[in-house]
């Protein structure tokens, strides 16, 4: 089969479903293609050459198509029409390929559009794909306030060409349920047409492992009774970083072991370093994680998502987030409710606790009921096992191939 991914932009070495998924697909034996741009993730954020450039080489990278573990990678120009990036020359590479398959991983963009009217010419199937969550997606949280001009531009730049889009797929892959809703509500696609399947862990890498754990603990001054916490990403407001380093403090001045520990950069980085307890390093590629996890016994993200919460969990990190985050479930909660058999089965269940968004005494009472070393490894192996059997990407890559199929 020949599949074609289409994605506004690329970067190698990274653990985004463009990189993973592909990947995973091509191990199967298809012939799969990423069509995507000139630019790097981030490549227009103020923070690309301070984190990234290091890591990811140039914003900009040059044309042309190259080999990446096994996937053929298309590089093509672009212009952007605001904030929207619209590849130049998609429709001649589609013709070139001939493709079977095509997933566009964002409903709504004038390169789905083009796509959904090409199809009626050259015949593959079309589907594409949702990642904005609730959590991001102000036009969802804010609806009831919004001034009437703001609904009528929704409503002509996001639900009219989505539900145009609509008529011309057979599945719009949404990531969590939020996201689900939000492509039915907002953006124009059919409920029936809407498909629920998570992002993946590519297990290969992220797993855990004693060993590792104790010789990388030990490189960095970590004690065996020291209870390591790690976040990783961006140190900006909406991800509220600092509510953790604030919560380890308030634990370590009452004389527990905690200690806070951040592979991350951006504006927030001197706050957090004024916290003892807290270290901070500068952000690595995505390769560079798999130890810093098994490193840690608690992975923390009090704000928006982020793809690592996975890699986390499947490391052998409990895994704490706000309830602001609707993506996934708690492994006690779904233990003790097994009989909900709806919304629930498409959540992964992976969350050793949550905490009430923005509230530092309850995200502090939440990490002190994971000092319990029992509690706290039985949840991590009920969360590396749920990852292990329903979510790593060579699972999702078998189970896309059957909705390619149908």
């Amino acid at each position: 089969m020949k599949i074609i991914f289409v994605s506004t932009w690329y970067s190698e070495g990274m653990g985004y479903l463009e990189n993973c998924l592909p990947k995973a697909l091509a191990k199967l034996g298809h012939e799969v293609h990423v069509v995507t741009s000139t630019a790097q993730v981030y490549f227009n954020h103020s923070f690309y050459h301070k984190a990234y450039q290091k890591h990811l080489g140039d914003p900009i990278q040059p044309q042309g198509v190259r080999l990446v573990e096994g996937v053929h990678v298309h590089r093509l120009p672009f212009f952007q029409l605001k904030s929207k990036i619209i590849l130049r020359g998609l429709l001649k590479t589609v013709h070139h390929i001939n493709p079977d398959v095509i997933t566009v991983l964002e409903h709504v963009s004038m390169d789905a559009l083009k796509l959904a009217l090409f199809k009626i010419f050259k015949g593959y199937k079309l589907f594409t794909a949702n990642h904005a969550v609730f959590s991001v997606y102000p036009t969802a949280r804010h609806w009831q306030i919004l001034p009437f001009s703001k609904k009528v531009e929704w409503y002509l730049t996001q639900w009219l060409p989505g539900h145009f889009i609509n008529f011309f797929i057979k599945k719009c892959f949404a990531v969590t349920i939020d996201a689900g809703d939000i492509a039915h509500q907002y953006l124009g696609v059919s409920k029936n047409k809407v498909k629920v399947t998570t992002l993946g862990v590519d297990t290969d890498a992220f797993y855990p492992d004693e060993s590792a754990r104790q010789l990388f603990r030990k490189k960095w001054g970590f004690q065996n009774d020291d209870i390591v916490c790690i976040y990783t990403g961006k140190l900006i407001p909406q991800k509220q970083p600092v509510l953790i380093a604030q919560a380890i403090e308030i634990l370590a001045k009452k004389g527990f072991k905690i200690k806070g520990f951040f592979v991350a950069e951006g504006e927030l980085e001197q706050e957090i370093k004024q916290y003892q307890s807290s270290t901070v390093i500068p952000l690595l590629p995505f390769h560079n994680l798999p130890d810093f996890f098994r490193m840690s016994d608690i992975a923390i993200w009090p704000g928006e998502e982020s793809s690592s919460q996975l890699d986390a969990v499947a490391s052998g990190s409990c895994l704490i987030l706000t309830d602001n985050i609707k993506a996934y479930d708690e492994i006690e909660w779904i233990e003790q409710n097994s009989h909900e058999t709806s919304a629930t089965i498409y959540k992964p269940k992976i969350v050793s606790r949550k905490f009430k968004h923005g509230d530092l005494i309850d995200l502090t009472k939440k990490l002190n009921s994971l000092f319990d070393d029992n509690i706290r490894k039985s949840l991590a192996l009920a969360g590396v096992q749920e990852i292990k059997t329903k979510y790593s990407w060579d699972i999702i890559a078998k189970n896309r191939l059957e909705d390619y199929k149908n």
